[in-house]
């Protein structure tokens, strides 16, 4: 598969009609939600029922772009990917990749299950037992 090949089934498959986004330069299509919030959990079926996940924020790069998008949209937090699937501080993606990159909040993770970035004052994570009902991001 040569590069317009590979850039043509991205952008394709990273329908602005359903609200995704896909920024080139991170060869990433993502969707923020907003002003529908769900607790963790409900955001992780809702993305599966999309045809998508959690996002999955494995670059300072991403993290970046990510906290400047919600930064604009005044959003405080949103949940993003990857879970402690044994409550241990042990984060993993959905389908059990370790996570390779993270930006926790000093004192945090602090065995709780899922993460949350936090915009509002440290564009930092912490993690929280999910039941919060929030903003979210998906990718495909």
């Amino acid at each position: 598969m040569n590069f317009m090949s590979i850039l043509m089934y991205f952008t394709e498959s990273c329908s602005t009609q359903s609200g995704y986004e896909y920024e080139q330069s991170l060869h990433w299509c993502y969707r923020l939600v907003e002003g529908n919030k769900l607790n963790a959990a409900q955001a992780a079926d809702f993305c599966r029922l999309d045809g998508a996940r959690m996002i999955r924020i494995d670059s300072l790069e991403r993290h970046h772009h990510l906290t400047d998008l919600l930064f604009s949209r005044n959003i405080d937090s949103a949940w993003i990917g990857g879970h402690s699937a044994k409550d241990d501080n042990t984060f993993v993606y959905e389908d059990g990749t370790p996570l390779s990159y993270f930006n926790w909040l000093t004192g945090s993770p602090c065995y709780e299950k899922y993460i949350r970035i936090r915009v509002v004052g440290n564009f930092l994570w912490e993690n929280g037992f999910g039941t919060q009902p929030r903003d979210f991001l998906c990718e495909r």
